[in-house]
């Protein structure tokens, strides 16, 4: 006989039992030998701490990301796997995928995730007695798009200003409908280089860029930033101001007797009459 069994024997969880094998010949010599040990394990391993990180949303640049930490005082850790789901405990995006035993992070670098989707990590660590312990993260969600912005619109198009100026402009619009709108900033530039570079806006949905050195007969742009929650910007450029600081040049008066002398509108549209002469103003 190489092997035995024994029925109906009461053991407890935790301890460690030996078999003892004892072999008699035909002469009656005996001898005896002692098995390695084998401790009792009825619970399954301890899993804890399960979380996909602070983040709700993630971006087209990062990936799927879990940590926990696993333990079984027993029989220990004899297997760790994770897989991807659209569902909490699913494995819909990834199959079981076999990890170290003692890990205790995993980064989900090939997932294939959509637009909107929402995806958990699950967790399964196995002990040395073959039970199991399966957790899932909380969902992380996926934006891929960028806010959208309205038009900048400023609130006049042109200005005699150049010297401690103040632009303003109204955003028309702003919105992320995934992972929300985390912040704007605006730069002032002109036709080739930027005034000034970007300045945090807030949310606020007006900008008012202040303290600006301007030329005459320059033409100068705001333009304002927005970021979403997973770091997509969008850009866009207002209409432009134009700089102008100098009067009107002079016109001269043509003084007729003729009433209708500018009848074929050779002259400006602007007269001047009396009852005895008319005038009109060209170059006005």
């Amino acid at each position: 006989m190489t092997s035995g069994k024994g029925d109906n024997v009461l053991l407890t969880h935790g301890a460690r039992y030996y078999v003892t094998v004892e072999a008699t010949n035909g002469a009656g010599m005996t001898s005896r030998g002692w098995s390695s040990g084998f401790t009792v394990d009825i619970s399954p391993p301890e899993l804890t701490e399960v979380t996909a990180g602070s983040k709700l949303w993630i971006g087209p640049t990062d990936s799927l990301h879990a940590t926990w930490k696993s333990q079984d005082l027993e029989s220990g850790i004899d297997k760790t796997e994770f897989c991807v789901g659209t569902l909490p405990v699913g494995c819909q995006i990834k199959s079981m995928t076999e990890k170290l035993p003692n890990s205790t992070d995993v980064t989900c670098s090939d997932c294939r995730l959509n637009h909107d989707g929402t995806y958990y990590l699950s967790i399964r660590v196995t002990n040395g007695a073959g039970l199991f312990t399966v957790i899932a993260t909380n969902g992380t969600n996926v934006d891929l798009t960028a806010p959208s912005l309205g038009d900048i619109v400023p609130r006049f198009y042109v200005t005699s200003c150049v010297t401690n100026c103040t632009l303003v402009s109204n955003i028309t619009g702003v919105q992320d409908d995934e992972s929300g709108v985390r912040r704007c900033s605006y730069a002032i530039r002109n036709s080739t280089d930027f005034v000034i570079d970007f300045v945090d806006n807030g949310l606020s949905t007006t900008v008012e860029a202040t303290g600006l050195q301007l030329l005459a007969g320059q033409t100068y742009y705001t333009v304002v930033r927005c970021e979403n929650n997973v770091g997509l910007t969008t850009d866009r450029v207002s209409s432009p101001v134009i700089v102008d600081n100098t009067p009107p040049s002079k016109g001269s008066v043509i003084v007729s007797e003729d009433r209708t002398h500018d009848v074929f509108g050779i002259h400006s549209s602007c007269h001047l009459f009396n009852k005895n002469t008319a005038g009109s103003l060209v170059r006005f």
